[in-house]
């Protein structure tokens, strides 16, 4: 599913606008968008046209539940609000709306375009988090493994959005065959659910395995107390708990590296996870 979805004015009714070619054409292997264009942009238009058939509505509604931007280009907010399909707004608070070009000033006192999560004119250095949020708390016993009843352990590793799908592939294939009896590994694939589901449901895992280090998924993992894999180069200033395996596509060293947190969880117990030098990094983090 796209990360980041764009709203662009169409200059001429009958001729696709030459910026959402340009837009379309921006994804990554890391970072896919999409790209809605107004036929008819004016705050007053009786109508705003996305072009949309009634099939398309099912899209939109999906994906306002997992993007993290909203990039709306020369519209005023209020028209972004009438054109989208209504979903609840705990499903939007922590996405960005980033607004582009000339749009009134206004804005922010207008009571009709008023967005649930930021508003700004620029993407912001990184998204604001409450860190008290429940699903953000470090669980008091730590990132265990949960028992099983027929026997054994269960243990859960996180995969995170941005990573490329054939690093999902090798990691689901590779992670699930450090299972044996003593403890079973599975794999949740963060970007197979609501963007407002993931932080509670990787609060219950054991690991989580992310792309980079300027993410929210990041930032939230460290406040969750749990151990993190980052397919990445080695960086500075690193909390407690977090290991990088050097390329991006890295994925053995990856699996290496957890296949030894699966034998501290075969004995029932978690990874080493300094939650105290955790708090002092976020505090420098987050202000």
């Amino acid at each position: 599913m796209p990360s980041v979805l764009h709203i662009v004015a169409r200059p001429n009714a009958t001729e696709p606008s030459p910026l959402a070619r340009d837009l379309a054409a921006s994804g990554t292997e890391e970072t896919t968008v999409r790209v809605l264009e107004l036929f008819d942009p004016r705050t007053n238009a009786p109508v705003v046209d996305l072009a949309l058939t009634e099939r398309d509505i099912p899209e939109i509604t999906a994906l306002l539940h997992v993007i993290r931007e909203l990039h709306v280009h020369g519209v005023h907010p209020r028209t972004v609000m009438r054109l989208l399909p209504a979903v609840r707004p705990a499903a939007l608070s922590g996405t960005s709306m980033i607004l582009h070009g000339p749009i009134p000033a206004a804005r922010e006192s207008d009571p009709d375009a008023s967005w649930p999560g930021l508003i700004s004119d620029e993407a912001p250095e990184s998204m604001p988090i409450d860190l008290h949020a429940p699903d953000l708390l470090p669980r008091a016993c730590g990132p265990l493994p949960l028992v099983l009843d027929e026997g054994g352990r269960l243990a859960v590793v996180c995969l995170g959005e941005g990573l490329s799908e054939g690093a999902r592939a090798q990691l689901r294939f590779g992670l699930e065959a450090l299972s044996r009896p003593e403890v079973r590994i599975e794999v949740y694939d963060e970007c197979d659910h609501p963007l407002h589901d993931r932080a509670a449901r990787r609060r219950s895992a054991q690991a989580v395995v992310l792309p980079e280090l300027n993410s929210r998924a990041y930032v939230e993992a460290i406040a969750q107390g749990l151990p993190v894999v980052l397919l990445g180069p080695p960086a500075q200033d690193l909390p407690s708990g977090v290991v990088c395996v050097g390329e991006r596509e890295d994925v053995a060293r990856c699996i290496a590296c957890i296949r030894v947190w699966a034998n501290a969880w075969a004995g029932g117990e978690a990874a080493n996870v300094d939650n105290a030098s955790r708090r002092r990094w976020l505090a420098r983090r987050t202000g």
